[in-house]
């Protein structure tokens, strides 16, 4: 009997320990994420870009024909930490058609994602180091080369600490 207690204590144990670590709402202390058609951040873009009434928070970006002179930006500033942030992008629209676009912070490429074969939803990039209170402006361009029957999504961006 002494045996059976013993078993069923360490099966009960062992059970609210996975069940507590296997249901984590989140994997990370703090999240920023600046949508494209945020009232807290800012938003521009050069060329033309159309709504779309999909995406993250129910709507997204488009440039149709690839035009590498087409950015889309979005500019904020975070409060929270200063350090290296794991940055995100959001796709969920299959006329993002863009085998290679560019993410730029401050005008400087920071890495290049292929859009027509991104999975839905967020898809983790790079690590960003941002400071709290420094203004950040991040753009989205397609760069395919002379293929203008590409599309390019803006949607939202995030960053996970």
């Amino acid at each position: 009997m002494r045996i059976k207690k013993l078993v069923l204590g360490i099966l009960l144990t062992s059970g609210l320990l996975l069940s507590s670590t296997a249901f984590s709402t989140s994997a990370f202390a703090d999240s920023v994420v600046v949508d494209n058609d945020s009232k807290t951040y800012t938003n521009a873009h050069d060329g033309s870009w159309t709504p779309l009434s999909s995406g993250n928070y129910g709507d997204s970006e488009i440039h149709y024909n690839n035009d590498p002179n087409a950015y889309y930006y979005w500019i904020f500033s975070q409060s929270l930490h200063t350090g290296y942030w794991q940055m995100k992008v959001y796709l969920s629209n299959s006329a993002f058609t863009n085998t290679l676009t560019e993410y730029d912070k401050n005008g400087s490429a920071q890495f290049y994602y292929n859009q027509n074969s991104a999975p839905y939803g967020w898809s983790p990039t790079n690590s960003e180091y941002l400071s709290t209170g420094t203004k950040y402006t991040f753009a989205v361009r397609g760069m395919a080369a002379n293929d203008y029957s590409q599309d390019t999504g803006a949607d939202s961006i995030g960053f996970d600490w």
